[in-house]
């Protein structure tokens, strides 16, 4: 009896999921017209509408941490070698997803943190492009990786500083967008 239902049961799956499989077969009359052209980072609709790619996936640049950062210092990747640097040419969907966590136990006080990316040249570090969080509630942003905030030429870093009273204590995760 117990075999006889277990087979009944394989055949009713087995005659839905054909079911189920012959029904997306067929094409969905809303969306059947609508043709989508994808180009370099943007889809296009026939509109003229266009809508920013789906960036689901993330792939880890790196990850820095701060430790008693006061009001103008500044702490980088460059002194962890290039390892902790990426070219800016291999970021394809031209963005970047930064993520701040702080340390709220050893912070003193709530700062104002500018978290990016940028190069060193000389004795300075110049500081391409960045987002301004808070070091005790942390957060996530996206950093722009294009022409006008980037020296293609040049290897980027990340950097944490703290521009304002106070001491900080957290770490940072640099991901980049995996284009589709």
């Amino acid at each position: 009896m117990k075999k006889k239902f277990m087979m009944m049961l394989l055949s009713a799956m087995i005659v839905m999921g054909s079911m189920s499989i012959a029904h997306a077969a067929e094409p969905d009359e809303d969306i059947a017209d609508e043709i989508i052209d994808v180009s370099d980072e943007k889809l296009t609709v026939y509109d003229g509408e266009e809508i920013a790619p789906r960036m689901d996936s993330l792939k880890r640049l790196f990850t820095m941490e701060y430790k008693n950062l006061l009001k103008n210092e500044r702490v980088t990747t460059t002194l962890n070698g290039s390892a902790y640097s990426f070219d800016p040419k291999d970021i394809k969907t031209k963005s970047l997803h930064i993520t701040v966590t702080p340390d709220t136990n050893k912070s003193t006080d709530t700062c104002s943190l500018k978290v990016g990316v940028g190069y060193p040249t000389g004795n300075d570090f110049i500081e391409n492009n960045y987002v301004t969080m808070s070091s005790y509630y942390g957060g996530s942003s996206d950093l722009a990786v294009d022409e006008k905030h980037i020296d293609y030429t040049q290897r980027q870093y990340g950097f944490v500083r703290n521009t304002s009273q106070g001491s900080a204590y957290g770490s940072v995760q640099f991901d980049a967008y995996v284009d589709w």
